[in-house]
């Protein structure tokens, strides 16, 4: 089941990625490249999470058992990103 640890930190990894990206878009000075940094250092952590992943469950081609899974971890995330980005400054 170590596996599963992987497979979700990976994905939260992504998401979170892309709403840090969004506020240092918005950002200025310090506050942009320590957004950058933390974005970049995200998908890295995703990066890593899913060799893990591969190494603890070689066999599995798909990610998801169904779909169910994937929606109820992606749909709240989309939500963020779409309302991060309509804000304005």
């Amino acid at each position: 089941m170590r596996y599963k640890v992987f497979e979700y930190a990976g994905y939260i990894c992504i998401l979170a990625s892309y709403v840090i990206a969004t506020f240092a878009q918005k950002a200025e000075g310090i506050f942009a490249v320590i957004g950058l940094v933390a974005s970049l250092g995200l998908l890295l952590g995703s990066i890593i999470c899913y060799v893990l992943y591969r190494k603890y469950h070689p066999d599995k081609t798909t990610i998801f058992k169904n779909k169910a899974e994937l929606l109820i971890l992606v749909i709240p995330f989309i939500i963020v990103v779409i309302v991060l980005l309509s804000i304005r400054k």
